[in-house]
C-alpha cells in the first residue's frame, strides 16, 4: 500500500493493525483518530550530498553546517528526527560515538566565509514526507 493517505485511511478504519513510517505531519491526525503511534529510533540515515565545488574544501563544509540549525530541523520534522554527522545511524555497523557533532555556530561559519570571499551562497533545500512510505507494497 504504498499511497500515504491510503495507508493512513486503512488504519483509521480498522482495515489494518499496525502502520509504520507514519510521516510527522499524520501524528496529530491519527493520534485524533485513536491510533497510538510510537516512535522507535531508526537505522536509516538521511543526509545531504555536497557535490559542488564550493565544498571541495573542508573548512567551508564544516562551516556551512555550522549555520544549519539542526534543533530547528528536528523540529520541522516534529521531533521524529535525531542529530547526526556521520553516514550511519547508532546500531549499525561502522557508527562512531567518538565523532562530535559540529555545533550551530553561525557567527563562526561567517568568519570562515569572509576568510574565502564568500559573502552570500544560496542553497536550496526540500523534502518530501508525501513519499514516506512509497517504497512499501
Amino acid at each position: 500500500m504504498p499511497d500515504k493517505n491510503e495507508r493512513e485511511s486503512a488504519i483509521l478504519n480498522g482495515d489494518i493493525d499496525v502502520l509504520v513510517n507514519v510521516a510527522p505531519e499524520s501524528v496529530s491526525a491519527l493520534e485524533d483518530g485513536g491510533v497510538e503511534v510510537v516512535s522507535q529510533t531508526g537505522l536509516e540515515t538521511g543526509f545531504l550530498l555536497l557535490n559542488e565545488e564550493f565544498f571541495y574544501e573542508e573548512a567551508l563544509r564544516e562551516a556551512f553546517f555550522q549555520v544549519i540549525d539542526r534543533d530547528v530541523f528536528v523540529e520541522t520534522l516534529g521531533g521524529y528526527a535525531k542529530k547526526v554527522d556521520q553516514f550511519v545511524s547508532s546500531g549499525v555497523n561502522g557508527y562512531d560515538s567518538k565523532i562530535p557533532l559540529l555545533k550551530y555556530n553561525p557567527d563562526g561559519a561567517s568568519d570562515v566565509f569572509k576568510d574565502y570571499g564568500i559573502e552570500k551562497i544560496e542553497i536550496y533545500m526540500t523534502y518530501d514526507m508525501a513519499a514516506l512510505g512509497s517504497f512499501l507494497k
